[in-house]
């Protein structure tokens, strides 16, 4: 993602959905995440983000909630 405007909070998970660490996301930051899994919390007013995904997208079999 790219953050354009704002905070977000990002958990970031491996690829056993273990807990590994939080990271902060300010104004110009980007995360790039190329395994396991994440959860954006977005802080305050919101936040502008932009989230470039390699598709195609689909959401029944792409997204899993753990």
């Amino acid at each position: 993602i790219i953050v354009r405007k704002g905070y977000v909070r990002v958990d970031i998970y491996d690829e056993a959905d273990t807990f590994v660490c939080t990271v902060a996301l300010g104004d110009g930051d980007v995360y790039l995440q190329l395994t396991g899994g994440h959860q954006f919390t977005i802080g305050g007013s919101g936040a502008d983000i932009v989230e470039v995904k390699n598709g195609p997208y689909a959401q029944d079999k792409d997204k899993i909630h753990f």
